[in-house]
């Protein structure tokens, strides 16, 4: 009998602590509202800053020349991918800034993909 009390005491302990609340709603996926194409060369801009920062590409990205904006799908998803010239680029000539809508960061790359 005491056994049949400590594993019903248990089962409703976990299931309590595992119940719904805040600590395990979901986040909300309401859309951002997107951001105009000037919004984006900004965001775009502050990334190459973070980059060479971070040093993964070199200093000479500061002074690149913003190329085209273009509408891209990856994995079926509509994102904007920013491209800049850099004739004095060091891995390449052109570095791909890949955003959302809203201006979020995806990616950066040399490739474009």
């Amino acid at each position: 009998m005491k056994f049949l009390v400590l594993v019903i005491t248990a089962v409703l302990s976990i299931g309590l602590q595992a119940g719904p609340g805040h600590g395990h709603s979901h986040a909300s996926k309401k859309a951002k509202k997107p951001i105009s194409e000037q919004g984006l060369k900004q965001v775009a801009s502050k990334q190459i800053q973070r980059l060479i920062k971070q040093k993964k590409i070199d200093a000479s990205w500061d002074e690149a020349e913003f190329l085209a904006l273009v509408d891209k799908k990856f994995g079926g998803v509509s994102k904007k991918m920013l491209s800049f010239k850099n004739d004095k680029g060091l891995k390449g000539k052109t570095l791909y800034i890949i955003l959302m809508a809203d201006g979020s960061f995806v990616a950066a790359n040399f490739t474009g993909k």
